[in-house]
């Protein structure tokens, strides 16, 4: 399992909401510099959006998608997550470290923070502190605040700088606020910026509502991301099939519109002038444009 992955796997389930601002007395930018902005046109207009769209929602083998909340179906990945953490703090972690440790420090029953130490599971190797609350008393809404939080193995390694998350393991439901992560790799690094994500599992895929900044590995700068206001992803036998909604990706007061549509897909560049291509079109192309590697 991808080390992004299972970071996101474990920390996902013990998450506490932090209060307004960075949280938890964390500054952080709201967003990037100008400079670090991407200069964007028609030149580059469909590249840039193909290589944000398969940053968020991943390639198109499911398997293979890096983002929070997609690289496995929701349902499958909250199972796992159950086997991870304790349902009350003063258990003990089912899952112990192979070296290094887990530390509980317990405000009560519900509430507290598991801290890892060198702590290595599944030749992944994490370090860090995350608050965690569980106010049902169960882990049926699981929420927490997560500040410098690493992990890493052989191939690549992920820094989550801060994140507010809350899990709902009933309705199927991931949503990140204020995400801050560097995600680092052969192909390059890629970034999180006071980004938000909210991941709905349906009955045969998932619906997306994301809003914030992202730098994808295949750019050199970040783009401006917002679902207008939502994507739904539909999968068969674990691979991309569909896709409905609209999003934009901005950045220096210049805007490309994806619209999935029936069997299309329509981009619009910043001059207006528009593509269109079939879904099956876009996947091949998206699936090029960015090496996730």
């Amino acid at each position: 399992m991808r080390v992004k992955t299972f970071l996101v796997s474990i920390s996902a389930a013990v998450f506490v909401i932090g209060c307004g601002g960075g949280g938890g007395g964390v500054s952080l930018p709201s967003k990037p510099n100008e400079s670090q902005m991407l200069r964007l046109d028609d030149s580059n207009a469909k590249k840039s959006s193909e290589a944000t769209i398969i940053t968020i929602v991943g390639s198109n083998d499911v398997s293979q998608n890096p983002i929070p909340g997609s690289n496995m179906r929701l349902k499958n990945k909250l199972v796992k997550l159950k086997k991870i953490i304790p349902q009350k703090l003063n258990r003990s972690i089912t899952k112990e470290c192979v070296t290094g440790s887990i530390q509980i420090v317990e405000k009560n029953e519900n509430s507290g923070s598991i801290i890892y130490h060198n702590c290595k599971l599944n030749d992944v190797v994490y370090n860090g502190t995350i608050k965690v609350s569980l106010p049902n008393g169960d882990d049926s809404i699981i929420k927490g605040e997560i500040i410098n939080l690493s992990a890493y193995d052989a191939k690549e390694s992920v820094k989550i700088d801060y994140a507010q998350i809350t899990i709902d393991t009933i309705e199927e439901r991931t949503q990140y606020k204020k995400f801050y992560a560097t995600l680092k790799r052969k192909a390059g690094i890629e970034k999180y910026l006071n980004f938000n994500i909210d991941v709905r599992n349906t009955f045969n895929g998932l619906v997306y509502k994301v809003d914030g900044y992202i730098k994808p590995l295949c750019l050199n700068n970040f783009v401006y991301v917002k679902t207008l206001p939502q994507v739904e992803i539909e999968f068969e036998n674990e691979e991309i099939t569909n896709a409905s909604g609209k999003l934009k990706v901005a950045s220096k007061n210049k805007t490309v519109i994806v619209e999935f549509k029936g069997e299309n897909v329509t981009i619009t560049k910043p001059s207006g002038n528009s593509e269109t291509l079939t879904f099956e079109e876009f996947k091949n192309e998206t699936k090029n444009s960015c090496s996730l590697n």
